[in-house]
């Protein structure tokens, strides 16, 4: 994750993913991930990379020890920030975490790593009007251009819908008589 919007996918694909369907070692994979995502990037990285914050997990649970309930918490706030944004489109509203602090222009925080993971969460979404709520699936996603759907998949059931739609007023609709007809009728 280099860039903020390689977090905000992250997050996203984090907020949409089925825990139950983990295996042990894709437990741990997640781990690293959100310890990358908040708190160890890759890299040399801008402050902008990071959402424009700097997060410290000083406090217990540290990222080693979230357990799989802390990141099942830690799924259902960041899915709810989500959601807050992509449907009413207006700013969190979000408590305040202790040891918030300016220092040289940067905003540093230190607190637990779930508390950590969502400071960071909440400041990349600061910026992120681009938050969608899929209108086939309803799946989360980051809009890109004018994109109105999250997948290709998605984008295909909407555009045969639309056709078996309009197919079938075209059906129900009095065709007007063919050429063919017409030359028939005269003759």
């Amino acid at each position: 994750m280099k860039t903020a919007d390689d977090r905000l996918q992250f997050a996203l694909a984090f907020a949409e993913l089925e825990l139950d369907t983990l295996r042990e070692g894709d437990w741990l994979n997640l781990r690293d991930d959100m310890r990358t995502f908040a708190w160890l990037g890759e890299g040399e990285q801008t402050l902008e990379d990071l959402g424009g914050v700097i997060t410290f997990p000083v406090d217990r649970p540290l990222p080693q020890d979230l357990t799989k309930d802390n990141i099942r918490a830690l799924q259902r706030e960041a899915k709810n920030c989500f959601f807050s944004i992509a449907t009413f489109q207006r700013p969190l509203r979000f408590h305040y975490l202790r040891d918030g602090s300016r220092d040289g222009g940067v905003l540093a925080y230190m607190g637990n790593a779930p508390d950590m993971f969502l400071i960071r969460l909440v400041h990349l979404l600061g910026t992120a009007d681009r938050i969608r709520t899929c209108p086939e699936c309803n799946k989360l996603f980051l809009k890109i251009r004018k994109q109105k759907y999250c997948s290709r998949t998605c984008v295909n059931k909407a555009n045969q819908r639309d056709w078996r739609e309009r197919k079938q007023v075209q059906d129900e609709e009095p065709q007007p008589p063919s050429r063919r007809a017409k030359k028939a009728k005269r003759a």
